[in-house]
């Protein structure tokens, strides 16, 4: 098992929907969980997290505490997903607002041999 962390930042000033590309680790077979952990909300605390990959939509955008740990042991608080790793490009999509600052925020996928 291994914990992919994805760090992703959309600049002050930025509203609508953005997509940022990531790219999960070739060696592991499935991601069975994600998580987003927000660094800075860029003053937007109902932002929206979605994710992609080219055959479509995943997730639609939705509020990003769905994301966020639930509490109880770490791997029963994480948000299940199930996608295939094996090096394979999802777009982690982010809707905000116009942000008065930048937002940071860390996707953390959960990925399986």
């Amino acid at each position: 098992m291994k914990y992919q962390v994805e760090t992703i930042t959309v600049a002050s000033g930025t509203s609508g929907i953005t997509a940022h590309e990531i790219v999960l680790d070739r060696q592991y077979s499935t991601a069975s969980f994600m998580e987003v952990v927000t660094i800075s909300n860029g003053g937007d605390s109902g932002f929206n997290v979605g994710l992609e990959d080219a055959n479509g939509v995943i997730q639609t955008p939705t509020h990003h505490k769905t994301f966020e740990h639930r509490g109880g042991g770490y791997i029963d608080g994480l948000k299940p997903m199930q996608l295939d790793a094996q090096g394979k490009k999802y777009d982690v999509t982010i809707k905000t607002g116009t942000l008065s600052s930048d937002l940071k925020i860390q996707v953390i996928f959960y990925l399986e041999k």
